[in-house]
């Protein structure tokens, strides 16, 4: 009897483990399982047995059936445990499942989460699930974008749904804003916000308006945002400083400030923060609370930004707000371009949004008016918010005073008022101030405003100076004014200019033209080249040799030299048999070839290099400093840098008089004194050599007649 007992308690324990691998089967048509020794489970009276996926596991006893084109799902004992109801049905993980069903007002699919009984985990209200962590990312979409949150388990919102992405770092989930900046959650605690980045360590390293912060593990700020960067090793936290600026206006101090960097425009001030920006005003100039940070001065307006949570405001002077909480805030003449949410309004200078709807895009318009885009349309609203031009145009951009509209798909050009001017027939049209180039198949319109200049096949190829480079359909080169007048039509293989002239070549012929086109020296005249301009003369080759022609294209200094350069004060260096000399507009030979470099002649100067080193002459040839150094340059107030063999500089003024002796690692003239670095210490001397900052700085910079001093 204990042999039976045994023999069947094998037998049992057998069938268990076979009977646990179940596989589908099918039989006229239809779909069932059976278990592992061939017993049928569910007979095959299913449409589809398996998941939406094409996989056709049993998945913690259980598999989805299909009938009537919806998912149902059933267990291996072939008990229904949901109706087909669901659009898709597939694993997911943790042994749960993802299903989704079809909106009541819209042919999107909404997803949820089930368990392996069948029963709702995350409600049916999401465009996608998936997981993170012991979380799930679930993702809504409004009428502009894709919005993602984080679901606990139990189907609370943990994160809401308002982010572009969401990472887990560590037990931290870092929220990225559609404005790129970035929050950070502990569970559903906000720790901190408006984030332009995040380290994780032992807690992690936040940086805010690139300003380096740092949090333990259970999110507590433990270093405020004021530090350049902030390392953890082992345990231990490490801080760096910003380093610390001054700037001076003469002798007058005028801001002190930690940063990366300072710049200026029109005596506004902009520190520079790992990368990030902050501008610095006068603060006795306004009245800011503490909790914003002063972005710009615009309409006797404050555009500001909150210090914690990114939102963009607009003060008056008192700090009374006009416009309040905003993702972003342009200024456009009396107006205010706002955007929240993914959606754009416009707000006068009262504070008050004049369109009644909110926009998907706007931008400043002609004038007064504003374009605006509804319902995936351009039109025109005007200063009151009232539409202008309707919303009717697949794009819409300015022209100077002009819009150019597509409309079904065709470009035309459109007044301010939105009559057309030319209509939309073009496959596109490119805007070169008030030169406008349509192009419809293989031909091009040229267009000076709304008035049509001609018709071609040419188009645009680049541009030159204020001219433009045009090219056929052979590949030939020509040129347009500014205008659109045709300067030279496209026969050429290059174009260059020099000075006010086009130098056009081709493959046997190169002419000279002045800025109208007018041809100066034609190919019948077998230059080769032309080159610098100086003076009214143009220098010129021929026969490999070069000359000068003059600014009528007439031969005023023969083709005999070498090299030349252009003319400046009268004189032209020329190179004869590889050395350097100079010539006067005469030809007469003033100083004898034999340098083997040469600069043009500056207030009767000129560099010259001799024996591998350059020193200074004058017209005559007289050595004014000898040639003893390894570099000699014009710094751009006249006066000379002087470098010797051991790379030390010194200064020379205009006239070749010492100002200060080559001892210096660097220096840079300025206006009435001179940037020094010795021994890796900046400081500022006079050109008496009197130390007006001391040599004990890092670094030194000038910016528009501000001195910025670093400790």
């Amino acid at each position: 009897m204990r042999i039976l007992i045994s023999y069947l308690s094998i037998v049992f324990l057998c069938y268990s483990t076979i009977g646990a691998d179940f596989s589908v089967f099918e039989k006229d048509g239809r779909f069932g399982i059976k278990d592992g020794a061939g017993a049928v489970t569910i007979p095959a009276v299913y449409e589809k047995l398996g998941w939406s996926t094409g996989d056709q596991v049993v998945y913690e006893g259980v598999i989805g059936f299909r009938r009537d084109g919806l998912w149902g799902l059933v267990s291996i004992k072939n008990k229904i445990l949901t109706e087909n109801k669901f659009y898709t049905l597939s694993t997911f993980d943790d042994g749960l499942l993802l299903a989704s069903i079809k909106g009541r007002f819209s042919n999107h699919l909404f997803h949820g989460i089930l368990n392996p009984d069948g029963e709702v985990k995350i409600s049916f209200n999401y465009f996608g699930l998936k997981r993170l962590e012991n979380s799930f990312v679930a993702t809504e979409f409004d009428q502009y974008r894709l919005k993602v949150g984080l679901l606990s388990g139990e189907n609370t919102v943990l994160i809401p749904i308002k982010y572009k992405s969401i990472t887990s770092v560590n037990n931290w989930f870092v929220a990225e804003r559609f404005d790129q900046r970035k929050d950070v959650y502990l569970g559903d605690q906000l720790i901190t916000q408006n984030l332009d980045s995040v380290r994780s360590s032992i807690g992690f390293v936040a940086f805010k308006n690139g300003l380096a912060g740092y949090f333990d593990k259970k999110g507590v700020q433990k270093y405020p945002f004021e530090f350049k960067n902030i390392q953890v090793t082992d345990g231990k936290v490490q801080t760096d400083n910003f380093p610390f600026w001054e700037v001076f206006e003469k002798e007058s101090k005028v801001l002190e400030k930690n940063c990366d960097s300072l710049s200026v425009d029109d005596g506004l001030w902009t520190m520079h923060l790992n990368g990030a920006k902050h501008k610095v005003f006068p603060t006795d100039q306004f009245k800011v609370p503490t909790k914003y940070e002063l972005q710009e001065v615009v309409n006797d307006n404050l555009i500001v930004r909150h210090i914690k949570t990114g939102k963009w405001s607009v003060l008056d002077y008192s700090g009374k707000s006009i416009v309040q909480d905003q993702d972003s805030i342009f200024a456009s003449g009396s107006h205010y371009i706002v955007k929240y949410d993914g959606k754009w309004n416009l707000y006068n200078g009262f504070g008050t949004k004049v369109n009644r709807l909110p926009l998907q895009s706007l931008k400043t318009g002609v004038g007064n008016h504003f374009m605006a885009q509804r319902n995936n349309y351009w039109g025109v609203i005007d200063f009151s918010g009232k539409t202008y031009i309707n919303f009717k145009y697949d794009s819409l951009d300015i022209a100077g005073d002009l819009y150019i509209a597509k409309f079904h798909s065709k470009w035309g050009i459109l007044d301010k008022h939105g009559n057309w001017k030319i209509y939309p027939e073009f496959a596109e049209f490119r805007v070169y101030q008030e030169l406008i180039v349509g192009r419809k198949g293989a031909a091009y319109s040229y267009f000076n405003r709304d008035q049509l200049l001609y018709k071609t096949t040419f188009h645009i190829e680049g541009q030159l100076g204020s001219s433009f480079i045009i090219k056929d359909e052979e590949e030939h080169l020509g040129l347009l004014a500014p205008s659109g007048t045709i300067i030279s039509y496209p026969s050429f293989t290059s174009i260059k200019r020099i000075g006010d002239y086009f130098v056009l070549s081709d493959s046997s012929f190169t002419n000279l033209a002045d800025i109208e086109g007018k041809v100066l020296v034609s190919g019948e005249q077998a230059y080769e080249d032309f080159g610098e301009v100086g003076e009214d003369y143009i220098s010129a080759r021929r026969n490999g040799r070069w000359g000068f022609v003059d600014s009528q294209g007439r031969l005023r200094v023969s083709n005999r030299y070498e090299n030349v350069q252009a003319f400046q004060e009268d004189y032209a260096a020329i190179k004869l048999r590889g050395r350097w000399g100079f010539i006067d507009k005469s030809e007469t030979l003033k100083v004898q070839p034999h340098y083997e470099e040469v600069s043009s002649f500056r207030k009767g100067l000129a560099i010259v290099k001799e024996n591998e080193h350059f020193g200074i002459i004058d017209k005559d040839g007289e050595e004014i400093i000898a040639a003893i150094y390894q570099d000699i340059g014009r710094s751009a107030n006249g006066n000379y840098y002087l470098t010797n063999d051991q790379g030390l500089i010194g200064l020379a003024d205009e006239n070749g008089s010492f100002i200060l002796r080559a001892n210096f690692a660097s220096l840079l003239d300025l206006k009435d004194e001179i940037l020094v670095k010795v021994n890796g210490k900046m400081g500022v001397l006079d050109y008496q050599g009197n130390q007006k900052f001391k040599i004990s700085y890092s670094a030194i910079t000038e910016q528009k007649g501000y001195l910025l001093l670093r400790r």
